[in-house]
Order: C-alpha cells, then sequence, then structure tokens
C-alpha cells in the first residue's frame, strides 16, 4: 500500500524479480481481513492502527530503495525474524552463475562478467540477510576463473575488518551433481544459475580459504 509512484515502481520491480507474490491495496479498510505476510506502505497512519491489523507493517519512506534495505525486509516477507540457513552457490567461468537460497527460497539469482560485482553482492547480502549460519558452495570447474574467485574471496576475508560472521566454505564437485530440479524453478534459471543451483545443493569439501589458495 504505497503512494509514492517512485517508492513504488522500486518495490514492485524487486518483488517481482525475487518471485514474490503480492497485492496492490487502495485503502485501509481493504486490509483489516487481508490474506498477506507483510504490508509495506509509505503511510504514517496505518503505524498507528498496526495493533489493530495481524500483519507486519514495514514502513518505506526513501525515494531510492537500495538492495541493502530490500535485505532488510526479506526475513518479513517470509514471515521470520532470522533464518536458519543462508547457502551461496557458485558456478565459476567466463560468465559466473550465482544464486542465494534462504532456508531453501530462492532470495537472489545473477550472472556476473564482473567478479568484483559478484564479491559486493555476496558480502552485502550474507551481511545484511539475517541467518544462523551462512554456507558458500563453489563449483570446481572453471580452471583460471575459479581461481580468481577464490583470489578475491580471500582478499575480501582479509581485508573487511568489521566482518563478524563466520562463513563454512565448500568445493563441490561439478562431475558428480545430483538433484532434481522442479520445472518451475528449471523455467525461471539461466544455464549458468542451474548450475549455480545445483551446486547449492550438493555438498562439498569443506575448505579453508588460505589454505586452497596456497595449494593451488
Amino acid at each position: 500500500m504505497i503512494k509514492n509512484p517512485k517508492v513504488r515502481f522500486s518495490i514492485i520491480n524487486f518483488l517481482n524479480e525475487h518471485d514474490i507474490n503480492f497485492t496492490e491495496f487502495s485503502s485501509i479498510d481493504e486490509l483489516t481481513n487481508a490474506n498477506v505476510d507483510v504490508i509495506l506502505t509509505d503511510e504514517d497512519n496505518l503505524l498507528n492502527l498496526s495493533f489493530n491489523l495481524k500483519h507486519k507493517i514495514v514502513f518505506i519512506n526513501d525515494y531510492y530503495i537500495s538492495q541493502k534495505f530490500m535485505f532488510k525486509i526479506i526475513p518479513h516477507i517470509y514471515d521470520k525474524d532470522i533464518f536458519n540457513e543462508i547457502i551461496v552457490g557458485i558456478d565459476p567461468g567466463k560468465t559466473y552463475g550465482f544464486i542465494l537460497l534462504a532456508d531453501g527460497k530462492i532470495i537472489l539469482k545473477r550472472e556476473f562478467k564482473e567478479l568484483n560485482f559478484l564479491i559486493e553482492l555476496l558480502w552485502e547480502s550474507i551481511n545484511e540477510i539475517p541467518a544462523k549460519n551462512v554456507l558458500v558452495r563453489i563449483g570446481d570447474g572453471g580452471g583460471e576463473f575459479l581461481k580468481s574467485l577464490l583470489d578475491k574471496l580471500r582478499e575480501k576475508l582479509c581485508d573487511d575488518k568489521t566482518y563478524n560472521k563466520n562463513i563454512c566454505l565448500e568445493i563441490v564437485n561439478e562431475k558428480s551433481l545430483f538433484g532434481a530440479v522442479p520445472k518451475y524453478v528449471n523455467k525461471l534459471l539461466s544455464n549458468n544459475v542451474l548450475s549455480a543451483y545445483m551446486i547449492a545443493l550438493n555438498k562439498g569439501r569443506r575448505i579453508k580459504i588460505d589454505e586452497y589458495a596456497y595449494r593451488r
């Protein structure tokens, strides 16, 4: 229930991008018995009525809806205070496939030509989305692209003094990937992201980033 057209445009783009179902409302009366999990609004008067509504209310008053802000409202959308586990799958290659799952739900799916953008999104997402555990699974293919990715991860881990989460890293054997992908998921994902999704679903060999990088 957002009146500001710029904010409305940003929110709708975000919800569509993350395949989150939503309904638009035009009046408070419509909200009373609405079958929704969370209300996104830029109207102050809704905050005063929050005790009469059964839904969580997220107030939005910024013209620019940043990815960082979106990460903060994702748990509300899924009716959680904190996710149990975030799993990131990365398929190294000329075009990197990237996917992020929060308690099994697909939250982010991307392709990257530029590795720095991938690292930036990875860091922002695992810092801003509340989760008890973070697991990053990386395919063992890609040759120099894999090496570049691990080098960038090592640099980030060493340079970011504010980082306070433990990342569990796993290298997944891409030749032994298994698991069925639902048809509706298959249609939503590009080949690179689909590979990243399969990597995310398969257990790998846990590594310490420094040891692995030097051994390679």
